[in-house]
């Protein structure tokens, strides 16, 4: 039997994406040291690795990364179910996340603690192109970008659409389907809906079950 493997984005498909508060924000963006009262900061920095630079952490863009690890995010609702429905049919569920990989505990932690199950985790950074990993066959992410990638790459792809999704991008593209929740993601995967010999598998809006 061969195992279909589904790359898994996960900040805003898998995690929420929190709105950073103005005054959290800007509090890390203009530090130039940790923050005496972030504690949650100054457990970032003993969790990375020796050789790592804490002054590449705080730069604006790692800055706001860490900010939005530090407001522990809630899980984007049916994630876990959908999951643990996708590995229960025989898929392999990777999380595949542009995070840099001094992240990835604080990551891996996260998944612990809100009980998301997973077959492997990778931090890829930012030059990483999900759709074009060679081990994956299905990507599920809320950027028209890796979905678009996938499909250019022979795979499939299912754009999450979140409210800063494109969707338009992806609406004459074969190969992309368009979900707006995780319920929705099982039934076009396990339903061989976007299966290799469909061919109505234009980006659209699943019917709702039973229609």
């Amino acid at each position: 039997m061969t195992v279909n493997t589904v790359a898994v984005d996960f900040d805003g498909v898998t995690a929420e994406l929190p709105r950073l508060e103005d005054a959290d924000e800007q509090k890390l963006l203009e530090s130039d040291r940790i923050p005496g009262d972030y504690d949650d900061l100054r457990d970032f920095f003993l969790n990375v690795p020796d050789d790592f630079n804490p002054k590449e952490v705080l730069t604006p863009e790692w800055r706001k990364i860490v900010a939005r690890v530090l407001l522990r995010p809630e899980p984007v609702p049916g994630v876990r179910d959908a999951l643990e429905d996708l590995r229960s049919a025989g898929y392999r569920v990777i999380i595949v996340t542009n995070r840099p990989p001094a992240l990835e505990s604080l990551t891996r932690q996260w998944l612990d603690e809100n009980d998301v199950n997973y077959d492997e985790l990778r931090c890829v950074g930012s030059g990483c192109r999900k759709g074009e990993l060679p081990d994956v066959d299905v990507v599920v992410d809320d950027s028209p970008h890796n979905v678009l990638s996938a499909a250019e790459h022979a795979r499939r792809g299912v754009l999450f659409a979140r409210e800063w999704s494109n969707v338009e991008a992806v609406a004459d593209v074969s190969d992309v389907v368009v979900a707006r929740q995780w319920s929705e993601v099982p039934r076009m995967l396990v339903l061989r809906s976007i299966s290799r010999s469909s061919t109505d598998n234009r980006a659209r809006t699943p019917a709702p079950a039973g229609d």
